[in-house]
């Protein structure tokens, strides 16, 4: 049993932590009411627990049980409604893609989600049906679809997808409860009327997972993903078309949000791009001013990329979003290289320009990176040294150059023990470590241990680069010692790491929560 399922154990009827079993225990008023209670409002609740630092309860209830935004969906002939409040995403399956995205895992449907397999239900059996039987496509279905709509949905830290006939409008619906004959069905929480006068039923993700045993058979799932899991060299790309002719990506862990906009909400006062947003204006981006490609294809609406840098925000316009995917990060940075593009890679069999945000905003907004009063940071002894261990060669220029920009001298190293080597010969000079997981000859877990256990370096700051971020991956980090956890191409929240342990005092310890400074 994993520590996520063994905690779910105290929401059973019944269950007692008392040391001792006697005629009352388990018989007071437990958490099994307030997960009832919960659910029965449309909410979620969650715990998380880590021996020895403490326990945290995540509760999520809608902002309103009057009235919620729900999308409408089609199942079989009626029509049905989610609470948009537990929609992630919907995604749509092309019939091609169909028979090599889902599958059966275990005995379980699935679908293959950008390297992750995501349990999968259909809704016309889950209401048909007092059981659930997951099987696989019959080829009759395949020749019916020309594409597939799934709905992917959470519940606390549970994510499924449901397999759904149609999809309808938006709408803001009133929620009516239920009758007595269906008050009882822990799939449904209540139901409401349409603009048509038809009756729709509103669907409750949490009865839905718990009526087909979604808890265990995450469990397993998750168990199986490990052939599909994402390694260290992997990245997560937003792919998007400036012209049919013009791709390019931009790292996910970068991207604030995403907006859609028609093009007539954009202002042009003097040579800048304005965007009336949230209440003030958002600064915009378009590539061909800042780039070599050809000028944006006119659509009358169009997406905008929304990037943080501490307090600023700005907005790069990309006409057209092709995909989210997580591809090897093969980059050619010397073929394509220019002011803000990283390089290019081939994706899906087409040539696809990687952006470089930070470069891109610097020469947009030079006045963000002006340091106030200071001068160009010197060289040699005046600037804090860094060691940086890194095996891919793409990544370590990239990341060489970054430190570099931000006044630090960079000794770069291709493995953990080749850095391990250089951190004896130059002991008293590094102030801070850089290191990659996944190295040859020694990772960068094994590297931290080492650090952390010579009692002359162990007060050395060490931030680990991955591009996995699960708590898993985060909680073993933090066990090895690590400082920090960064993902790799999120430059911005590399940069706040590293000038908060630069300005930290050589003798001051440093304490930091990993688990919340990744929230």
């Amino acid at each position: 049993m994993a520590d996520r399922e063994a905690v779910r154990l105290i929401f059973h009827p019944g269950f007692s932590t008392a040391e001792q079993v006697s005629s009352v225990s388990g018989r007071g008023v437990g958490m099994d009411v307030v997960r009832e209670n919960i659910d029965r409002l449309g909410g979620s609740v969650e715990i998380d627990s880590v021996l020895g630092r403490g326990t945290r309860i995540i509760i999520k209830l809608p902002l309103t049980l009057a009235i919620i935004p729900s999308l409408i969906v089609q199942g079989n002939d009626d029509k049905f409604a989610f609470p948009q409040v537990s929609i992630a995403e919907l995604v749509t399956v092309r019939r091609e893609e169909l028979q090599s995205r889902i599958g059966l895992v275990k005995g379980k449907e699935v679908l293959r989600l950008r390297g992750k397999l995501l349990p999968l239900v259909r809704l016309s059996e889950v209401l048909n049906h007092a059981t659930f039987n997951p099987r696989q496509w019959t080829d009759d279905e395949y020749s019916e679809r020309s594409s597939l709509n799934i709905i992917v949905v959470e519940t606390g830290r549970q994510r499924y997808g449901v397999i759904v006939d149609g999809l309808h409008d938006s709408e803001e619906i009133v929620v009516k409860p239920l009758g007595r004959l269906l008050k009882d069905c822990r799939c449904l929480s209540g139901a409401t009327i349409l603009g048509d006068g038809r009756i729709a039923l509103i669907l409750d993700v949490n009865g839905i997972a718990a009526h087909c045993h979604l808890h265990s058979a995450e469990e397993e799932i998750e168990s199986q993903d490990d052939e599909t899991k994402l390694d260290n060299n992997l990245q997560s790309l937003l792919l998007f078309t400036n012209l049919d002719t013009d791709r390019f990506a931009v790292p996910m862990p970068c991207v604030a949000r995403i907006e859609r906009i028609r093009s007539l909400q954009i202002d042009s006062v003097g040579d800048k791009l304005l965007l009336q947003y949230r209440g003030g204006t958002l600064p915009l981006l378009s590539l061909e001013d800042y780039v070599t490609t050809a000028p944006r294809a006119e659509t009358e609406r169009l997406f905008i990329i929304v990037f943080s840098f501490g307090e600023r925000e700005f907005g790069l316009i990309a006409p057209h979003l092709d995909d989210i995917c997580n591809v090897s990060a093969e980059v050619d940075d010397s073929s394509v290289r220019e002011t803000g593009i990283a390089g290019a890679m081939v994706i899906n069999g087409k040539t696809t320009r990687l952006l470089d945000i930070r470069e891109l905003a610097r020469k947009a907004f030079p006045e963000w990176f002006e340091r106030d009063g200071e001068s160009d940071p010197a060289e040699g002894e005046d600037r804090p040294w860094v060691l940086l261990a890194e095996d891919s060669g793409f990544f370590r220029r990239q990341i060489s150059r970054f430190l570099d920009d931000m006044g630090c001298h960079v000794v770069d190293c291709e493995d953990g023990l080749v850095a391990w080597q250089t951190l004896q010969s130059l002991h008293g000079k590094i102030r801070l470590v850089v290191t990659d997981i996944e190295m040859p000859n020694m990772n960068g877990l094994e590297l931290c241990r080492r650090i952390k256990g010579d009692p002359q370096l162990a007060n050395l700051p060490v931030i680990a680069l991955s591009s996995l971020a699960g708590d898993a991956d985060i909680r073993t980090a933090e066990e090895c010692g690590v400082d920090d956890y960064v993902i790799k191409m999120d430059q911005h929240r590399l940069t706040s790491v590293v000038q908060r342990f630069l300005t930290d005092h050589d003798d001051a310890p440093i304490q930091l929560d990993l688990v919340g400074d990744m929230q």
